[in-house]
């Protein structure tokens, strides 16, 4: 299996404290699979409809 690699988190900079979560849950009537990417340190978290959805867009930064 690929290891999952998550770029540090883009709110406190930490990446030790990162995990990627699966949630199942009701969207209106229909039941829906959402994938998270959580920080255990400061909170910071995006969710997406797939795995690897969520795992681009968590890596992806802005150019400053």
């Amino acid at each position: 299996m690929n290891e999952t690699i998550l770029k540090p988190c883009p709110f406190c900079g930490k990446s030790h404290m990162l995990r990627v979560m699966r949630h199942s849950g009701m969207l209106g009537s229909k039941n829906v699979i959402t994938h998270w990417v959580k920080c255990n340190e400061c909170g910071g978290c995006m969710r997406q409809f797939s795995r690897e959805a969520v795992i681009y867009a968590w890596n992806q930064r802005h150019a400053g």
